[in-house]
């Protein structure tokens, strides 16, 4: 019972972070029929991606995209998740991007941020180290 509530609980907080990056991209003016799409369909994924993020099978890095961890088996459709998520994470992105005229690592950074301070506990999360020299996968 105390799993199924604690995953509940990190859908809760991971969708507040999913809302903040799409309320992003809604803030400009108007959002495009491709933004919409990509929204949608980050909303209709976002409790699988969970699971396998609690599981350590994927995890958010640097770059506001998600990756398979290394070391880490993922079959095909956890393949095709990740490649999917990051596209419409991409789409959201570089609409940011020409609304703004800022440059697509400013905004992926920004979004990392967001993304892995809403992750849930037991999501690997690449972060810079102590000694800010590299970056390195921690788990949250």
């Amino acid at each position: 019972m105390r799993k199924i509530i604690l995953i509940f609980a990190g859908i809760l907080v991971v969708g507040l972070g999913y809302a903040r990056v799409v309320t992003d991209a809604r803030a400009q003016e108007g959002i495009s029929a491709d933004v919409e799409t990509a929204t949608n369909s980050r909303r209709d994924r976002r409790a699988d991606l969970m699971v396998l993020e609690i599981k350590g099978v994927i995890g958010e890095n640097r770059s506001g995209l998600v990756q398979i961890m290394p070391g880490r088996d993922a079959d095909a459709a956890a393949n095709a998740m990740v490649a999917q998520e990051n596209k419409d994470r991409m789409v959201i992105y570089n609409s940011v991007v020409a609304k703004n005229h800022l440059p697509i690592e400013e905004v992926q950074t920004m979004n990392a941020k967001n993304l892995q301070c809403d992750a849930s506990s037991g999501t690997p999360i690449e972060v810079l180290n102590a000694q800010g020299s590299a970056y390195e996968w921690k788990v949250k």
